[in-house]
């Protein structure tokens, strides 16, 4: 066999510039697509996620069931991106939670619909899109240039790991994972797994005591407790660094001091989510591998104000304008010691608000009224609703609070402040009543203002939430 001959027989293939392109577009698409998502949410992600090389290689086959396992590692990839995207705003968020929240998807904020259809669009596209791409493709230019972007990764990714800003990590690694040029989102993913949070996903809630910060709001409730205490979690109350600004949010309360026996603010250091808040205030205690609680023990939940309350003759009562399904409250709240529940589904002839559906706190305080009435001893607690994000507009019947005029933009920050205030406002109404004398109230927000952007980094504080303590006098 001649050198000519052998040279024939070796010659490469022929370069098909069009498939290759449309095989490097399907690889570059979901890339795409999630870094704009991750860009618009101001949260950050690797620009190119190598994972997404395998599908597409899987795509170039003609056989039918290759090409179907594709399409599901497709989708299982793009599945970890949403999660591990999910999980820069809401770090306890496990598998089990989004699965126990997906049926509130239709009743939620109409921006989480919004966003979900988005996805699930994006998704179908990317797939449907991949699968005509790589069809009657070529495979080995696609394989070379497979194996330059796994060699790129292994140089760049592995042993370099460039990033394109610098991000502190997070626990967990959560947010140590991302902001790489090149990189692998399952390994990310991978990571998480194998830390704390894999427990967090496979196993039932446990409680522990609180020991993230050494105060807690219940700590600033007079000893021994007074006959009939207001307990309220307010939703999204963050705390501002302006302090000027954050006694404006206070004044019509301030505004009636001589009413009180005595009336203070400030602010303390929380983490986590709303369901982390209550046992926070209710319990001091933190809980973790879950959020099911059906099967833990009773006596685990002894300590709980309510329950100590309940045992000394207090009527202990709780006002939730959700669905008692959230965060399965019909089952933690006796648990917690609560002898009457007033949830969402209880009051849907009352008018429903736009921002998280269930009925607006605004039409809850002549039930409140009522608990104080007729009982001469009574702890109620409260945890709002309205002003969760995303802070709608039409919830916002009151703009005593000028955005402007402090300098903060009209946007979502200043709406939350707006719904912040409204109810302040209202409570402030409601002190005047004759029910609420020698009433103990406490108001403290659950957790920081969430997802606000660079704004909101410049004018609340991260991890900052405010509170209010008065008592109405006799």
């Amino acid at each position: 066999m001649s050198f000519l001959q052998l040279s024939n027989e070796r010659t490469f293939p022929p370069c098909d510039g069009k498939l290759l392109s449309k095989f490097i577009l399907s690889f570059l698409l979901p890339n795409i697509i999630f870094f704009g998502m991750a860009y618009y949410l101001h949260a950050t992600r690797l620009i190119i996620n190598i994972d997404y090389i395998l599908p597409c290689l899987l795509l170039l086959f003609r056989n039918r069931f290759i090409r179907i396992l594709g399409v599901l590692v497709f989708i299982a990839l793009m599945l970890i991106e949403t999660h591990l995207l999910l999980l820069k705003f809401f770090p306890f968020l496990d598998v089990a939670m989004i699965m126990d929240l997906l049926p509130f998807v239709f009743i939620g904020p109409k921006l989480y619909l919004i966003l979900t259809c988005v996805l699930v669009f994006c998704m179908i596209f990317i797939v449907c899109t991949a699968w005509f791409l790589n069809k009657n493709q070529q495979k080995y230019y696609p394989v070379v240039f497979a194996v330059f972007m796994l060699l790129l990764y292994g140089y760049a990714g592995v042993f370099y790991a460039w990033k394109y800003k610098d991000e502190p990590a997070g626990e967990d690694g959560i947010w140590s994972t991302h902001p790489f040029y090149i990189n692998s989102q399952f390994s990310a993913y991978k990571h998480i797994l194998s830390g704390n949070f894999a427990k967090f996903l496979l196993s039932d809630a446990t409680l522990h005591p609180y020991e993230d910060f050494d105060t807690i709001g219940m700590d600033y409730v007079k000893k021994p407790y007074n006959s009939k205490i207001l307990f309220i979690v307010a939703e999204s109350f963050g705390a501002l660094k302006n302090k000027e600004t954050q006694k404006v949010i206070f004044q019509e309360l301030y505004n009636q001091s001589d009413n009180f026996e005595f009336i203070e603010d400030g602010m303390l250091k929380a983490r986590r989510s709303t369901l982390s808040a209550e046992f926070r205030e209710l319990c001091r205690k933190s809980f973790e591998n879950g959020f099911d609680f059906s099967k833990t023990d009773d006596r685990e939940f002894a300590d709980c104000v309510p329950q100590q309350l309940k045992v000394q003759g207090y009527k202990t009562v709780s006002f939730h304008g959700a669905s008692s399904y959230m965060y399965k409250r019909r089952i933690t709240y006796p648990k917690l010691g609560f002898q009457k529940m007033i949830f969402g589904e209880d009051t849907l002839d009352k008018k429903q608000c736009h921002s998280f559906h269930g009925t607006c706190d605004s039409e809850l305080f002549d039930l409140v009224i009522q608990e104080f009435k007729n009982n001469d001893k009574a702890f109620v607690y409260w945890l709002t609703l309205t002003s969760h994000h995303p802070y709608s507009e039409l919830d916002i019947t009151n703009h005593r609070f000028d955005c402007n005029k402090y300098d903060i933009k009209d946007n979502m920050l200043c709406r939350n402040l707006k719904l912040q205030v409204q109810f302040l406002d209202q409570l402030a109404e409601l002190s005047m009543q004759p029910e609420m004398k020698g009433v103990e109230v406490f108001l403290i927000g659950d957790h920081e203002i969430p997802s606000l952007g660079a704004e909101g980094f410049w004018v609340a504080e991260t991890g900052g939430i405010s509170f209010i303590h008065f008592k109405v006098k006799e």
